[in-house]
């Protein structure tokens, strides 16, 4: 009796199924998986979130899996090709050349609606045509280094940053979301996995992608790694001038979050330095006539510490004569 009811279930929900698939509610004749990443995309960057980022297409899934749904078997195991994408927008730029002054127009791909930060090196095609840029979004990240290293048979890029917090931030758990690039220039992300904990933690990303050229077998191979490093952040810095002869000049303090941008040193003075007060510490550094800026920790109401870049103008005699 109890066979007969079940195979009577069964019966039922498919009966059912066929019908929303032939009404359009389900779509069981649908093509393969458009969201499935082709091989030739080249991982290029990734975007990190404090929340999980939940772009498992299930309807899709079910679509695909409807008969080993409906006979009971409903483990969601192989989700290969089933995570929705999130594009990038390419958006327009500007920014001033440190050596000339001029203004340079150009582009970089963005993610608009999703909170977190991000990095990348990209190919970005427009009317100057080709060129490789490396973006670091979202002002979460510092100490970024990238590099890359040609051979016969592929490429093989690095990226590494580090995200610095307070000890008391909301960052406690990060999701690293990978992003990828295809042929045609399109960017997207996808979901990550997260790691979660206090103090350092290193959370790294490679893959290799094939392809073949001119009838010839090449690799591709990026390798992302970010840091997540604790850190006490200053409350306030003061700025202290001397002479060559060690004597006191002048002294700037600045609390935060307000903080200047450049320092002006004056003609006499021949090093200055710098006092950073933290909660539980004091730190000290010095900054010559050979240093153009000098960085500082500045926390955001998440603790989340960006490295703050201070210009200094170093004065001298010739400034002030006729």
């Amino acid at each position: 009796m109890k066979n007969k009811i079940l195979i009577a279930l069964t019966v039922a929900a498919l009966a059912v199924s066929f019908i929303l698939g032939a009404v359009g509610i389900i779509d069981l004749t649908r093509e393969p998986n458009s969201n499935r990443r082709n091989t030739s995309d080249r991982l290029i960057g990734v975007m990190l979130t404090k929340e999980y980022l939940d772009l498992f297409d299930f309807e899709s899934y079910f679509n695909d899996h409807a008969a080993d749904i409906l006979n009971g078997n409903n483990i969601i195991s192989d989700t290969d090709g089933y995570e929705e994408r999130i594009y990038a927008v390419l958006t327009d730029v500007t920014h001033t050349d440190g050596e000339t002054g001029k203004t340079v127009h150009s582009k970089e791909y963005a993610f608009p609606d999703v909170e977190g930060f991000y990095i990348y090196t990209a190919t970005v095609q427009d009317a100057n045509g080709a060129y490789t840029t490396t973006v670091n979004g979202g002002n979460g990240l510092s100490d970024i280094t990238s590099g890359s290293h040609y051979k016969d048979n592929g490429e093989e890029q690095t990226l590494e940053a580090t995200i610095y917090t307070t000890a008391d931030s909301d960052l406690y758990t990060v999701y690293a979301n990978p992003i990828y690039q295809t042929e045609s220039g399109e960017v997207y992300l996808v979901a990550g996995t997260g790691t979660t904990g206090n103090g350092g933690i290193t959370q790294t990303l490679k893959e290799t992608t094939t392809f073949t050229k001119d009838g010839e077998d090449y690799s591709y191979t990026a390798e992302i790694i970010i840091h997540r490093e604790e850190i006490e952040a200053a409350e306030q810095i003061t700025i202290t001038q001397f002479t060559a002869d060690h004597e006191h000049i002048y002294s700037d303090t600045y609390a935060f979050p307000d903080l200047t941008d450049t320092v002006t040193a004056r003609a006499e003075t021949a090093y200055m330095i710098v006092c950073e007060e933290t909660g539980d510490a004091v730190n000290y550094r010095i900054v010559q006539r050979s240093d153009e800026s000098f960085e500082v920790f500045k926390a955001d109401q998440n603790g989340i510490c960006e490295k703050i870049p201070i210009g200094i103008t170093w004065l001298t005699e010739s400034d002030f004569s006729l």
